[in-house]
């Protein structure tokens, strides 16, 4: 407030705050350049109303003179800070995991909504695939089509990407909402460009219907509940691949044959799962080598169980008494102590490989009690509650939980999300912080064991897969699968509807213990790239005052986390974000499923109590009550166990092919048999260290493609070296003519040669930047006769002028 006559006139405060804000800011700041940024949650809804008073603030601080302040941008800030003579450190750690106060770590949101999370990953993987299929095969975009039919898919990915939504942090109304964008971009992207793109992958004639079936994961597909029906399946790798696909069936005898006419290893096991119209069987068949970026088809018929190259019946046996129980695919082998039902081995075979470990390994299934400061207090109505002297107050509570109860109930959603931290603090009550979205705090250390007696332990074999089946309790199951040739195991696990009935919320993990000599160290995928070293109790750059022992030790893993000795490294990968840690010496552990009941006062003002209907915020009788039935996940993860010297080209191999599977469509018992698949020269379009990251039609005769070094230093002593690649004979082989290429940025909106780097200089190093655009610009696509050399962790981007063959 500006005019001096108005009682209101408030420009000597706000200048000073905003000096004062700015030297506070510049203390803690190399350099005399400071930014200050403008925007949070919920803020700036009215434009002109902000940037008047900000035109007014700028203008009254710099009369003032103390400060210059001015309107900036990222860029002009850089190349502030640029012209300072200024050593700079380098940072090579993270914040993770950072607290706003001494019991609010926010490591609860690294698993908050789970079923969102891989829905998220698997759409994120659909619409790589995508994105090849339609510039491969000449539809959609590569055909001109306008509006672009992959355009709902990619608006829905990205909005999903807001962080305040994977991070599982919204309000549940929101979250259905994104789970339906992304499930309306798959129901358009699949019918407009997938499966018209791999009908011509196949070679199939232009009036051949192919299907999608998003519901495998609970045996629900229409197209495969027939007597026969055709599978068309996807490899969007740049490798040649071998996989097991899981269909459900309506039979238990059927044949699986591949586009020669020949029978393929196949094995029917009963399906678990209680969908209403889920079919009672799931067909497990080996697809063979799949070419890089092609379609595989086959057919599968119902025969009789005598039939020749009829899937094979496994042999099932429940296991109990005493003794060990072993399971092997000839590389892994498991071993489970039958008194216990509990995995209590495993072992890793390769003689090519020169590998022979094994180990003690134990897991089972544990949840952490939500930590609750006041399980009544919620009902109570504390208008007229005077903290300060306990008046009209309930008994039994402390002035500060009293004090922060009080004060959130008077927050709008917008207060909540940027007061309640300083508020804990303020008011020295993070002893009250509860368990929720975003915070994880367990009441105690303690984890309460799932099972109640032994697990059951069910054994399945084939020639196929050998199955191991595990029945926690009536709402944890689990199955260790070892597929023939394989050199890892896999574990599908199944969570919920997890109980309340005690009232307490529960945070379920997955722990692993192993003989494994860890040092009280664990390594976390950073975003699913470099891989960082986490110590317990301990951060590489400031001293750490530890407050909470589970939480404050919980990293995020969105690829995957392992521990290693001198002799051995055991990995798990997991197939959506979730948090982990290694609380104990040789342990992992995985936080599967959450479910909590109040909210940790960050904003969401709901707990995360997920079930399949949540009442409207409108409804007077029933405000945002949860109905129906609680959730229940379902996930996988691979287990491998590797000399460390070649563990990571395992890690690295499976992480690739759990983010791109291979992709199945469904027609008619005769499309295979009509098949005229497209044919790669090469078993490897590109080094096995190399990913295609992005291949995609941006026009009728340009594609987008990025290539990435997926190694990072020193992880591998072969496949950690810059490799190089030859982008015009990469997209020969996919069957265009390169017309011309340009290297862009990452972010692909500008020229590589164009982009011009600002030297730094820190302690050990003084950069120039005539050297460091030279070096720049000699490694261009352009100056190199389309070759681009990627050092490790490196991802190259480039528009390819193309036309099709």
């Amino acid at each position: 407030m500006d005019d001096t006559w108005l009682h209101d006139y408030n420009v000597p405060d706000r200048v000073e705050g905003f000096v004062q804000a700015s030297i506070t800011q510049g203390n803690q700041t190399k350099g005399n350049h400071i930014m200050l940024t403008m925007g949070s949650d919920f803020q700036y809804e009215a434009a002109a109303e902000w940037y008047t008073n900000l035109d007014k603030l700028i203008n009254y601080v710099n009369q003032d003179g103390r400060v210059n302040a001015f309107y900036s941008n990222p860029e002009l800030y850089m190349q502030a800070k640029n012209t300072e003579d200024i050593d700079w450190s380098v940072k090579e750690d993270d914040f993770f995991p950072y607290s706003d106060c001494e019991h609010c770590y926010w490591t609860g949101y690294f698993t908050s909504r789970p079923a969102l999370k891989r829905m998220e990953r698997v759409m994120s993987g659909y619409l790589l695939a995508a994105r090849q299929v339609e510039a491969l095969a000449g539809v959609g975009a590569a055909a001109g089509v306008s509006p672009q039919p992959l355009f709902l898919l990619e608006a829905a990915s990205a909005v999903a990407q807001h962080h305040d939504a994977v991070s599982g942090t919204s309000k549940q109304h929101v979250a259905f909402d994104y789970a339906q964008r992304l499930s309306e971009g798959y129901n358009q992207a699949a019918p407009e460009v997938f499966n018209v793109g791999i009908a011509k992958l196949a070679g199939l004639s232009s009036d051949t219907t192919l299907v999608n079936c998003p519901d495998l994961n609970i045996s629900v597909c229409d197209a495969t509940g027939g007597d026969s029906f055709s599978v068309v399946a996807y490899n969007p790798l740049a490798y040649a691949r071998s996989e097991v696909l899981t269909i459900p069936v309506a039979a238990d005898s059927v044949v699986v044959t591949d586009a020669t006419g020949e029978a393929v290893a196949a094995t029917v096991v009963p399906s678990n799962a209680d969908a209403d119209d889920a079919l009672p069987y799931s067909l497990m068949f080996a697809t063979g080598d799949i070419s890089p970026l092609t379609a595989a088809p086959f057919t599968v018929a119902v025969v009789s169980a005598a039939s020749e190259g009829a899937a094979q019946a496994p042999t099932a046996q429940t296991v109990s008494g005493s003794g060990t129980l072993e399971v092997t695919n000839g590389k892994v082998t498991l071993t489970f102590d039958k008194s216990s039902g509990r995995l209590s081995g495993m072992s890793y075979v390769d003689e090519e490989q020169d590998e022979d470990l094994s180990i003690e390994l134990d897991q089972g299934y544990y949840y952490y009690t939500s930590f609750n400061s006041s399980v009544d207090l919620a009902e109570w109505d504390l208008s007229d509650c005077d903290p300060e002297t306990g008046s009209d107050c309930p008994e039994g509570y402390p002035k500060a939980t009293l004090q922060h109860h009080k004060a959130t109930r008077l927050m709008n959603s917008v207060e909540h999300h940027s007061q309640v931290g300083p508020l804990h603090r303020d008011l020295g009550s993070s002893d009250d912080q509860n368990s929720g979205a975003y915070i994880f705090r367990p009441t105690t250390p303690d984890q309460t064991p799932i099972s109640v007696g032994v697990p059951t332990l069910t054994v399945s074999e084939s020639d196929l897969v050998t199955e191991v089946h595990q029945v926690w309790s009536s709402w944890v199951t689990q199955t260790f699968r070892l597929y023939a040739g394989q050199s890892h195991a896999e574990v599908e696990w199944t969570v919920g509807p997890v109980p309340i009935d005690d009232n307490m919320g529960k945070e379920v993990i997955s722990k692993f213990s192993s003989s494994i000599a860890s040092d009280g160290t664990l390594y976390t995928d950073s975003n699913g790239r470099e891989f960082l070293e986490r110590k317990l109790d301990y951060r590489p750059t400031w001293d750490l005052i530890q407050y909470e022992e589970v939480a404050g030790n919980y990293y995020p893993v969105n690829m995957g986390l392992y521990i290693k000795d001198e002799n051995a490294q055991l990995s798990i990968l997991n197939d959506r974000s979730q948090g982990g840690a290694s609380l104990e010496e040789g342990s992992l552990e995985l936080m599967l499923h959450r479910r909590l009941l109040h909210d940790d006062s960050r904003g969401v003002g709901e707990p995360i109590n997920e079930t399949s209907f949540i009442t409207s915020y409108d409804n007077s009788d029933c405000t945002a009550c949860r109905e129906g039935t609680p959730l229940v996940v379902t996930g996988k993860q691979i287990l491998q166990l590797h000399a460390p010297d070649k563990a990571m080209k395992h890690v690295r191999a499976d992480a690739q092919r759990m983010f791109s599977p291979i992709e199945p469509v469904f027609g008619g018992a005769t499309v295979a048999k009509t098949a005229a698949p497209v044919k790669r020269s090469s078993e490897a379009l590109l080094p096995h260290n190399v990913k295609l990251l992005t291949f995609q039609a941006v026009s009728t005769d340009e594609v987008l493609i990025r290539l990435e070094h997926v190694f990072a230093i020193d992880e591998d002593a072969t496949l950690s070296q810059p490799t190089s690649v030859n982008v015009t004979a990469l997209v020969n082989e996919m069957g265009f003519t390169t017309l011309g290429a340009t290297e862009l940025t990452l972010t692909g909106n500008q020229a590589k040669k164009s982009q011009h780097y600002l030297p730094w200089s820190t302690a050990d190093k003084k950069e120039k930047a005539a050297e460091l655009n030279e070096k720049a610009a000699a490694k261009v696509l352009e100056e190199n006769e389309g070759v681009i050399t990627l050092d490790p962790m490196e991802i190259r981007t480039a528009i390819v002028k193309v036309a099709r063959n």
